[in-house]
């Protein structure tokens, strides 16, 4: 019942009636205009407010769901006009309007985000081929010799196994093998500076065994500058084998074999 509908009266008749409810018993009875009335108290005018307020609410809220019921268009523009403009949603779920300037100006400021791309090199052998020797208990460079997934942002010198990577921010997941060394470790490295940049895990093939192990490495790092990078693996024994440094698997032929490897995913 919506209580505005009904017109206001400034009289009653005889003939009209009242529906009200008593008290005693909740009961609704009629009242004509003849019969008296001791009082109306202000509990009526309450009842009606409220009633008036419940309405009101409801009104709102419908009108709060039909305007959040947002449906997207099937038409695809092909080209974008000046005076178009697009809908935004912000932190606190209200909708807004972006204007074609607004939107080419803050792309044109460097807001716009970076794209995520992913590089890979590794020591790629020929199949059958082992990993290589280990001499002597220094610090050596790890052979990479081979861009796996390239991009425009990474550059490998596979004579010498030092990587660039321009500037930005990188997550970083790689390993190199080892074999019958016993402890070893390998670790990503400023190739100028000698500057350790991400330290790889602790690995620990057993000496009496031909099995290779794995140094991960795992990380993050932040470059102001176009950087060259190095992976370096120590070990505790040497072993002139050439399976110190990887067994080649043999197990498909024509396959390659791959030992150390690093990858790269660019992020900023």
């Amino acid at each position: 019942m919506q209580v505005n509908q009904y017109p206001n009266i400034t009289a009653i008749s005889s003939a009209d009636l009242l529906l009200v409810q008593t008290s005693s018993d909740g009961a609704y009875k009629n009242i004509k205009g003849s019969d008296a009335i001791n009082s109306i108290t202000s509990n009526v005018t309450a009842n009606i407010t409220a009633l008036q307020n419940t309405e009101a609410t409801h009104t709102s809220q419908i009108s709060s769901l039909q305007s959040s019921s947002i449906q997207l268009p099937s038409t695809i523009k092909a080209s974008v006009a000046s005076t178009d403009y697009f809908i935004g949603i912000d932190s606190n779920g209200n909708l807004y309007k972006i204007t074609y300037a607004n939107l080419t100006a803050g792309l044109s400021s460097g807001n716009s985000p970076t794209p995520i791309s992913y590089a890979q090199v590794g020591d790629v052998k020929s199949f059958g081929t082992n990993g290589g020797s280990y001499g002597s208990a220094v610090d050596i460079t790890r052979t990479l010799n081979t861009v796996i997934t390239s991009a425009s942002w990474l550059s490998l010198n596979t004579s010498t196994s030092v990587i660039t990577l321009a500037a930005g921010t990188y997550l970083v997941d790689g390993y190199c093998t080892a074999g019958s060394l016993g402890s070893f470790k390998g670790w990503l490295a400023d190739a100028s500076t000698n500057a350790v940049l991400l330290l790889g895990s602790s690995a620990y093939p057993n000496t009496s065994y031909y099995a290779a192990c794995l140094s991960m490495l795992q990380g993050q790092i932040v470059l102001s500058a176009s950087t060259t990078l190095v992976l370096k693996m120590r070990a505790t024994n040497t072993n002139t084998n050439t399976s110190a440094l990887g067994v080649a698997t043999g197990a498909d032929t024509g396959q390659t074999e791959l030992y150390s490897c690093i990858g790269f995913t660019k992020i900023a």
